[in-house]
């Protein structure tokens, strides 16, 4: 068997084993995120990592690890990028691999063992919980070698590792710096923890290495991530990222853009180099690589390996991986206030995830569902609140539903569900999953709240703002989950103005009030030049807005916002045009359409103060 047969023979076992999962053991397969790697990504990221790990570490032997090594793809990819590179300064001295499942290890065994055997190779193949020990091989066989960390983790969300002594150190590095975040468990992803773990491995390796994944891209921009990239920029000498994209998560303009596993989350191939000298902290060159197309597409990109990246430089504190699509004009941006910098307090929006049951244009259509559901109907249209799940006990829900309606609670609210589109909600959880009720609190205070989102991976232009006056939908801006929309009201959920605008005051000499800064934020962040101008860092984080400089001008930006407000809260006439807000095309009456339009010229003044 040559090595271009093994190459082959590990594609046929991992199809075939991926086969038999799906069709015999879909949950398992699930769980522990077993997902095939395509012939070409594998030899791709072998052939990176050789010629990175001759470059960092020359004259070295190589110990090859790969934590998730099913049925030996990269293995057999390695083996026969050795073989193809004739200039080769050392050899492989071991290959071992780890796996959870028995029977893909032992394909693994049958594919490698000739191949290896032939490179002089030590094949070491062991059904092993990767996570569990930083020892995959006895000192003596690493000795002198550089280490290569090589594979394709497991693409599960919830890691059968949570709460492992060695995993859950390991994340500290990673978690220190974000405390502050909200959605910290994105760190406790699998994938995650073997990017720990084989980053820590390379690190001990005295004799430096390579770390070579394909992973889950969430974490090249991902503000909860920071802390994972900036010890990755400080831990090597250079980071290669090539980005495939794919995301089921992100809105796209025209064209398509398939992922080559045929996952969700979009995917990305991260190289890290570490020669012997590395002194830490020392920022690692970066280089960032985008291929868009189908998955056809992209895996003849790599399989021709012309795919290369262009040079950058990530800066703090956020560390981005990534290079965002659309514009970046001026360096006065960074200094600007964002919006929640503005607005203390601020809160994703209501996410129900039984939207048929629990979200209705009728206030008494769906009181009458509600209470057809605790009285212990099993009616079609009651079925996806019928249904258990890991989150979702309907025996329970129904208990709680019960009981709120024998106390005489509120059920039901207003809902602002997409952009002029307003609704009624069930409040009750677990009925409604994440009801929000702090952020239904500062509604009750609020004359308004801004809407914009957080950040968005797609490459549709930042149309991501508008107002509402009740709880908003957490979909209102995009069904995407990595846009999830977000408010940003008048007023705290105890009724404390929620406004943090002391140096305007100060510089202006006025008090500015709650509602004028959300019509100020609406107009600037809906005028269409200042949208072009930015359209890149507006998607990156929370937007940020320049300071009026002086009062007739934020009079004049928020008398516009204003207008622009009432367009969206109290539409009148016809819907005769059509807008994009945020992801959704919707249709709109021509006043909302006009004050859109017209706000270029009122914020005219901002742009010709900027450099």
């Amino acid at each position: 068997m040559t090595t271009h047969d093994a190459e082959a023979a590990a594609e046929r076992e991992a199809r075939a084993r991926d086969a038999a999962l799906r069709a015999s053991e879909p949950e398992r397969k699930r769980a522990r995120g077993i997902v095939h790697t395509p012939r070409e990504v594998a030899a791709f990221m072998a052939e990176r990592a050789w010629q990175a790990v001759t470059r960092a570490c020359p004259g070295r032997d190589v110990v090859l690890i790969d934590p998730a090594c099913g049925t030996g793809v990269f293995g057999a990819a390695w083996l026969a990028a050795a073989a193809n590179e004739s200039s080769r300064l050392g050899r492989t001295r071991a290959l071992i691999g780890l796996d959870v499942d028995e029977a893909a290890v032992e394909a693994a065994r049958t594919v490698l063992h000739a191949e290896a055997a032939r490179a002089g190779a030590r094949l070491d193949l062991r059904v092993a919980d990767t996570l569990a020990s930083l020892a995959p091989s006895g000192e003596p066989l690493l000795e002198g070698a550089a280490l290569v960390v090589l594979g394709n983790p497991p693409w599960a969300g919830r890691s059968a590792s949570r709460g492992a002594s060695l995993s859950e150190t390991m994340l500290a590095e990673f978690r220190a710096d974000v405390r502050g975040e909200r959605k910290l468990g994105v760190l406790s992803d699998d994938y995650v923890r073997f990017f720990r773990w084989g980053a820590e491995l390379v690190r001990r390796s005295a004799a430096g290495g390579v770390l070579a994944l394909v992973t889950n891209a969430s974490f090249l921009d991902g503000p909860v991530h920071r802390g994972m990239r900036a010890a990755l920029l400080r831990w090597f000498d250079a980071l290669e990222v090539v980005d495939l994209g794919g995301s089921a998560l992100v809105a796209h303009g025209r064209g398509a853009d398939e992922n080559v596993f045929g996952v969700r989350p979009s995917v990305a191939i991260t190289l890290g180099a570490r020669g012997p000298g590395h002194a830490e902290p020392r920022a690692a060159e970066v280089t960032y690589a985008r291929v868009h197309g189908s998955a056809s597409d992209k895996r003849e990109a790599l399989a021709r390996g012309g795919v290369r990246g262009a040079a950058f430089v990530p800066t703090a504190p956020a560390h981005r991986l990534s290079v965002t699509v659309g514009a970046r004009a001026s360096a006065s941006y960074d200094a600007w206030p964002s919006v929640d910098a503005l607005f203390p307090f601020h809160r994703e929006g209501v996410q129900t995830n039984r939207d048929s049951v629990v979200v209705d244009a009728d206030r008494a259509r769906l009181l009458e569902r509600l209470q057809r559901f605790a009285d212990g109907a099993t009616d079609a249209d009651l079925a996806p609140v019928l249904r258990a799940s890991a989150h979702f006990d309907p025996a329970r829900a129904r208990r709680v539903l019960r009981a709120a309606l024998e106390r005489g609670d509120e059920l039901i609210a207003p809902l602002a569900y997409r952009p002029l589109d307003l609704r009624w909600h069930g409040v009750v959880t677990p009925l409604c999953h994440r009801p929000r009720p702090e952020l239904a609190r500062a509604m009750t205070h609020s004359r308004l709240a801004l809407v914009t989102a957080r950040k968005d991976r797609g490459t549709l232009p930042f149309t991501h703002a508008g107002v509402v006056d009740v709880v908003l939908d957490n979909c209102w801006l995009s069904v995407r989950s990595s846009c999830r929309s977000r408010a940003f009201p008048t007023h705290s959920p105890e009724g404390e103005p929620n406004v943090e605008v002391r140096a305007w005051e100060d510089r202006l000499g006025v008090a500015v009030a709650p509602s004028t800064v959300v019509h100020y934020a609406l107009a600037v962040l809906s005028a269409p030049t200042f949208r072009a101008r930015f359209d890149g860092l507006l998607r990156e984080d929370y937007p940020r807005l320049p300071p009026p400089p002086d009062v007739p001008t934020l009079e004049s930006i928020a008398s516009a916002g204003q207008r622009l407000a009432a367009a969206f809260l109290e539409p009148q006439g016809a819907r005769t045009d059509t807008l994009r807000i945020g992801h959704h095309s919707v249709r709109v009456p021509r006043a909302l359409a006009s004050a859109m339009a017209a706000l270029d010229e009122v914020v005219s003044p901002l742009f010709s103060a900027l450099p």
